[in-house]
């Protein structure tokens, strides 16, 4: 077993028919007996649950002693061979060896819900888990340090381990756990079945990682950035790296700042190439040693891949952006809503193709390092009329504030918007363009251009 996928009572039901050998199942006890589970055995590897509502489950902790014990014990008897016990349970210890008793392997659960050691040093946990066949420490991601947490806790740990951070932006840490040693990791029937936050779907986190891939040989490529639970770069970017090589891996790393940045760098060795999206594009300049041919002088980057000589940088927004603008008749006024990294590759991409460049940014002291030949127009009047492109270079109506819009209304004249927001597929911005037929390159079609581009950085390290 790779991936375990948790049922609850509720949606044992829709398991499909046809599942790989690898997967296995997690009885969710809490949610009901076991008789709503007996049909799911099928042979395969299994682990029976009570899961209290204190280490996020459903069950009411007064009940654990009992009635949770006793379908836990049912479930071992009708021959699921993994028995889950959590560490605060009572007579921990006596119910690790009852289930060895009766022929079962015990999976001790550690939920760390705040900050704080995830290995308390007292005698009755450090008695489990010399007991346990299996340790599994969950805790709560807040920050890139938690990636660095559970790298070194894997290097120290001697037992078999099961360790990773519940929320959608550690989600990697799933993904992690298998490549640094835990024998399977958990995962959900669809995006509508999560038992836990940051939960994968079962066929995602099996084709996350091969079943070969281990921490002396993995090769890393990621997407990172603030919040990054949203993008599509894995999906995207793994199958062609993965048919490059069978050891490699994308992930999405959470990563807010300088000091994360240079954590990121540290903690994995392994990377090989690194999509850079919001707020880095221009934070992690300072990380290159060569821009890629095309680039040079960009002052953002959203591309490093290493070499033999270091990091080479490179801007496939500035290619994406370029490709759109360069069909264009020379001479085009464009309008740029933003002046972060995407902004800057858009003004650079803009001015090569030979168009008259505007920008318009909230904050005034963003834009010191305008090129002469852009001008600045106010946040206030963005809407005045005289643009025939409008490029949207912010986050504005980015989910979860997806009823945001950049504009309320559109200049007069104008003919094409390039929207960067991908998520909703169809933001404000975009609806309100299409009601005027104005023409738009959608955040998806502007997203998939700059990834085919960016692919190609990627994959060619792997020659």
């Amino acid at each position: 077993m790779r991936v375990c996928i948790s049922l609850t009572a509720l949606n044992v039901a829709n398991i499909p028919l046809q599942l790989p050998a690898e997967v296995g199942f997690e009885f969710r006890l809490d949610t009901g007996s076991f008789d709503d589970f007996r049909a799911c055995l099928r042979n395969r590897a299994c682990i029976a649950t009570y899961r209290s509502k204190e280490h996020g489950g459903t069950g009411l902790r007064s009940e654990r002693s009992q009635m949770g014990w006793q379908r836990r014990l049912e479930a071992l008897k009708a021959g699921v061979h993994w028995i889950d016990v959590e560490s605060d349970e009572d007579n921990v210890c006596d119910r690790i060896d009852e289930i060895h008793d009766g022929g079962g392997k015990a999976l001790l659960s550690h939920h760390v819900l705040s900050a704080g050691n995830p290995f308390p040093k007292t005698e009755p946990f450090e008695s489990a888990v010399a007991r346990a066949d299996l340790i599994k420490v969950i805790g709560t991601g807040s920050c890139f340090e938690d990636f660095c947490v559970q790298r070194r806790i894997y290097s120290q740990f001697k037992k078999p381990l099961i360790h990773f951070f519940m929320g959608a932006e550690h989600a990697s840490t799933r993904i992690l756990s298998l490549v640094y040693g835990a024998p399977f990791t958990f995962a959900s029937l669809d995006s509508t079945t999560q038992v836990a936050p940051g939960q994968l779907i079962w066929n995602e986190a099996l084709n996350s990682v091969t079943a070969e891939t281990h921490t002396n040989n993995f090769k890393l490529f990621a997407v990172a950035g603030s919040p990054i639970a949203h993008s599509r770069s894995p999906l995207v970017h793994r199958p062609a790296l993965q048919a490059k090589n069978a050891n490699a891996l994308f992930l999405a790393l959470p990563v807010a700042n300088q000091k994360e940045w240079r954590a990121c760098l540290r903690t994995f060795p392994e990377l090989h190439g690194l999509a850079i999206t919001k707020p880095l594009k221009e934070i992690a300049c300072q990380s290159l040693n060569t821009y890629a041919a095309g680039h040079i002088g960009m002052r953002s980057i959203n591309t490093l891949t290493k070499t033999v000589g270091g990091w080479q940088a490179a801007n496939t927004d500035f290619g994406a952006i370029h490709s759109y603008l360069k069909e264009l008749p020379v001479g085009q006024r464009v309008r740029v809503l933003g002046y972060g990294g995407l902004g800057k590759a858009a003004i650079a991409a803009g001015l090569v193709c030979g168009h008259r460049m505007e920008v318009c940014n909230r904050t005034l002291k963003r834009v010191s390092d305008l090129p002469d030949k852009v001008q600045l127009v106010s946040w206030e009047e963005r809407h005045r009329p005289g643009p025939q492109v409008v490029i949207q270079a912010t986050s504005v109506g980015m989910h979860p504030h997806s009823q945001d819009s950049p504009m309320e209304k559109l200049p007069a004249g104008l003919e094409v918007v390039i929207e960067s927001v991908y998520h909703p597929r169809e933001t404000k911005f975009i609806q309100l363009a299409k009601k005027l037929n104005v023409k738009v390159i959608s955040g998806i079609e502007f997203f998939e251009r700059q990834a085919q581009l960016q692919s190609k950085f990627f994959v060619d390290t792997l020659s």
